[in-house]
């Protein structure tokens, strides 16, 4: 640990993006606080959107570029900028990929949200909405995680993605549906458990 690093805790993100910026001494101490505060935001984001592998290549390439710019652009909100460069670093991934769907044991991302309470059936849930996720258009899908993953609202989410709000509030509902229909199966079966 750096000498200054101690002091990093206690500082804004203006001040780390600041140290960064003008490349002091300790800017890569400043970095790895930023780093420290936002990367579970950021991971579970990706994941989310992109499954686990590609999820988490999206991830490391986020945080990447947000060094890059941090050093050379004023950022006024941290979180906002990492969403935008994740949901940019996602996008292109996807196209790059071609992204298909395999269901095996590395495609859901069983840890990627920690359940809220510790019971079988709200951790099998969880799971079932992650694998479920996987089945979702990504327009739909990226609504549903930065609505109930990032916890952004309508307005946030349409700025973010340059849709109307009335676009948001239709994709997340369709999300809602799709999740449904797909996964009636499964938690009926989970019901009569």
């Amino acid at each position: 640990m750096q000498p200054d690093a101690i002091t990093y805790t206690n500082a804004s993100d203006e001040q780390l993006l600041l140290s960064i910026r003008l490349q002091k001494p300790t800017a890569n101490a400043a970095f790895s606080e930023l780093y420290d505060r936002y990367h579970g935001r950021v991971a579970k984001y990706c994941i989310a959107l992109l499954g686990k592998q590609d999820g988490n290549d999206a991830f490391q390439e986020t945080f990447v570029k947000f060094y890059h710019a941090a050093g050379r652009t004023v950022v006024e909100n941290v979180p906002a900028m990492l969403t935008t460069i994740a949901r940019n670093v996602c996008i292109d991934l996807k196209r790059r990929r071609k992204h298909t769907v395999v269901l095996d044991d590395d495609t859901p991302q069983r840890q990627s949200i920690p359940p809220s309470s510790g019971n079988y059936e709200q951790q099998e849930l969880m799971r079932l909405i992650e694998i479920g996720l996987e089945y979702l258009d990504f327009d739909i899908r990226e609504a549903f995680v930065l609505r109930h993953y990032q916890d952004l609202s309508y307005q946030e989410i349409a700025m973010l993605t340059g849709v109307p709000e009335t676009t948001v509030t239709k994709r997340i509902w369709r999300a809602k549906e799709r999740l449904k229909q797909v996964l009636s199966p499964f938690i009926n079966d989970l019901n009569q458990l």
